[in-house]
């Protein structure tokens, strides 16, 4: 994507990712402020280290009404978000160089973050992430879950894609590449 090229986005279209959804799967509309670190079990105002790394895991403005689609099924859930970003180009190369390792802590959840090269979209600058994230419970249990996360930078839109799942659970039936497969989905729709 060229400096100062125009992309077109409607926000609205992202309600036809509805069908994408895998067979089975209980799908809402979402009506919430929305980020990858929420939807990792990060609740606001995480810390991150290094520091500058929280703009990949919240990437829309803080103003922004995001619109998008959650989805629970037996194999984990679902979300696919479209927002407003402060970042017409995306993250630069220096930042994302910084974040290939990094963590985020909230209260009594960490998650470890390890960055992926999610499926190439032609013109479009993509972000991957893998987070892991362990959460301390009452009486010092602990909760795993597993987060891939996937985002398009659209102009002034990013669109992500995540997908938890339980690593503890019976292995999922979601193919590992899913949240790339759904990311260049809803890219399309959203641009056509």
């Amino acid at each position: 994507m060229s400096a100062g090229q125009v992309i077109h986005v409607d926000p609205d279209n992202i309600r036809r990712m509805r069908g994408s959804f895998p067979a089975g799967y209980e799908v809402s509309d979402i009506q919430a402020p929305a980020s990858p670190a929420k939807y990792w079990g990060l609740p606001s105002g995480p810390s991150s280290d290094p520091q500058q790394c929280a703009a990949l895991a919240d990437p829309a403005t803080a103003s922004s009404a995001p619109r998008g689609l959650s989805g629970s099924g037996s194999g984990g859930i679902i979300y696919v978000v479209v927002a407003a970003s402060p970042s017409v180009r995306g993250p630069d190369s220096g930042l994302l160089d910084a974040c290939r390792h990094w963590s985020m802590d909230s209260g009594r959840t960490t998650a470890v973050i390890d960055q992926f090269d999610p499926a190439g979209i032609e013109g479009v600058p993509t972000v991957g992430m893998v987070a892991a994230v362990r959460t301390i419970v009452e009486g010092g249990n602990e909760t795993d879950v597993r987060a891939t996360t996937a985002t398009a930078y659209l102009g002034e839109y990013i669109v992500f894609v995540t997908v938890v799942t339980d690593p503890g659970a019976a292995p999922s039936q979601l193919p590992p590449d899913l949240a790339s497969t759904l990311l260049a989905q809803a890219v399309a729709r959203l641009r056509g």
